[in-house]
């Protein structure tokens, strides 16, 4: 196995000024699974297709394990891609799908029927090896596409976007699945997709990108609760952030979070932070699920406020709401059991230790 590395990595396409990835560095560690991700057309697929070698850097330096692969073809770089499409040959049986880039290789036949009967036990497909890709549901397909890669033991498997033509359901299986074969075959994967549910749930490490930058590289805990700028804090989360424009002012030793209509208490902890932003434009962070709803009427906290509800979202044992605090959009997770209803006006109070606060100008997050 081996891990992979980039160094200043830029590719601007011909007759384009635009970058579309810039100076990335990035070290994706052996036996990691590593998932970039991003909106369209923010660098993720072309960082992918530049380490397979099907795109060349237009600087800087490339390396899968210790060596220098700029200038070396994808079929010596010692990788496997499964792309979005399964590209199957539709008059090969599965076995032979899977057998073929082996064969072309010049493997020998029991070596091949070893591989393949070993990677179809691994993916569950062993009863399906004399069948043809029409016969195939989707996941089998997937699964046949997979195989295709594993025979091949590769250093590295690249992945571009492999779930995204299943269904719902199915992405949720394939999902689990993906992690269970990672830990089994202990190989280095790097994954790219535009669902950052799909990052949450199976990187190791997540690479947030952007119109060709790299925002974030961390965990994904640390990226969902440390967000080193507005962008990370918006793009990560399956119901968003509150993000609120308010000015941070003064009171007396501590320092309150002006949004207008409310007005929140941010964390002494926080004074350093807060102190260096007072009187300018910030945006006030704050997750869904660590909104908290007053039973009490906010007798409790001094700077609860009042929000009306506009409506709620039912998903099983957890509700959406979306609300208004004045001109202010919200949105928080409860229990269905609640019975919230819309026209609901009720007090909701931001935990301070819970805030994120971000500079307005910048973009950075200051906590």
């Amino acid at each position: 196995m081996a891990g992979v590395r980039l160094e200043k990595v830029t590719k601007i396409f011909d007759g384009s000024n635009v970058k579309a990835v810039n100076e990335a560095d990035l070290e994706i560690h052996d036996r990691e699974f590593t998932v970039l991700v991003g909106p369209s057309g923010c660098g993720k697929t072309t960082t992918l297709r530049m380490i397979a070698g099907l795109e060349i850097p237009t600087s800087g330096d490339i390396y899968i394990g210790e060596r220098l692969v700029n200038e070396v073809p994808p079929k010596d770089r010692d990788i496997a891609m499964v792309f979005q499409n399964y590209a199957l040959y539709p008059h090969m049986t599965v076995y032979e799908n899977m057998a073929f880039g082996l064969k072309l290789r010049k493997f020998s036949k029991p070596e091949i029927d070893r591989r393949v009967k070993e990677a179809a036990e691994i993916l569950g497909i062993g009863d399906l090896l004399k069948r043809k890709p029409r016969a195939l549901s989707g996941g089998q397909r997937q699964r046949v596409a997979l195989g295709r890669a594993i025979v091949r033991e590769p250093q590295v498997f690249l992945m571009d976007e492999p779930l995204s033509n299943l269904d719902a359901k199915l992405r949720v299986m394939m999902r689990a699945e993906l992690s269970h074969l990672h830990k089994r075959l202990q190989t280095t994967i790097v994954y790219v997709t535009h669902d950052q549910i799909e990052a949450m749930t199976m990187g190791d490490r997540i690479v947030v990108m952007k119109d060709g930058l790299i925002q974030q590289v961390g965990a994904p805990l640390e990226i969902y609760e440390k967000p080193q700028n507005l962008f990370v804090a918006s793009f990560i989360g399956s119901l968003p952030i509150n993000l609120i424009p308010v000015q941070v002012i003064a009171d007396g030793d501590n320092f309150i979070a002006d949004a207008g209509h409310f007005k929140v208490a941010l964390p002494i902890s926080r004074r350093a932070e807060c102190a260096s932003i007072v009187g300018r434009k910030a945006v006030l962070g704050m997750r869904p699920e660590r909104v908290e709803i007053c039973r009490d009427g906010g007798a409790e906290h001094a700077d609860a406020f009042e929000a009306v509800v506009d409506f709620v979202e039912m998903i099983g044992a957890e509700s959406n709401l979306y609300l208004k605090a004045g001109a202010q959009e919200l949105a928080l997770k409860t229990s269905s059991h609640d019975a919230v209803k819309a026209g609901q006006k009720m007090k909701l109070y931001f935990p301070p230790e819970m805030l994120h606060l971000f500079d307005a100008e910048t973009e950075k997050a200051l906590f």
